[in-house]
């Protein structure tokens, strides 16, 4: 069974709109995030510390994709888009929502 890939409503409000304004194209990002479907643990990596529960995949040069893995019901959430640091500021507040 695969995956569901959701966005929290940060990453809808703030990051696409954000990549979108920079002129990249977002096919890539659709692409990579077809990948997390069929297997969320293939081209990522765990985050330690405070970020634990995180997950993270480079993406474009720079950018990272941060997200929460649901095994039980096989859901990817992801939390955060953005260039490396900016991507782990935004992790470590939203990873409650």
């Amino acid at each position: 069974m695969e995956y569901q890939v959701i966005f929290i409503q940060s990453v809808l409000k703030d990051d696409i709109p954000k990549i979108k304004k920079s002129g990249i194209n977002l096919e890539t990002l659709y692409r990579s995030l077809k990948k997390l479907e069929r297997n969320p643990y293939g081209s990522s990596r765990a985050k330690s510390g405070d970020l634990s529960n995180i997950r993270g995949m480079d993406w474009n040069k720079g950018y990272r994709v941060l997200f929460m893995v649901d095994d039980i019901n096989k859901i990817v959430k992801i939390v955060s888009i953005d260039c490396h640091d900016e991507a782990y500021k935004k992790a470590k507040r939203r990873k409650q929502d």
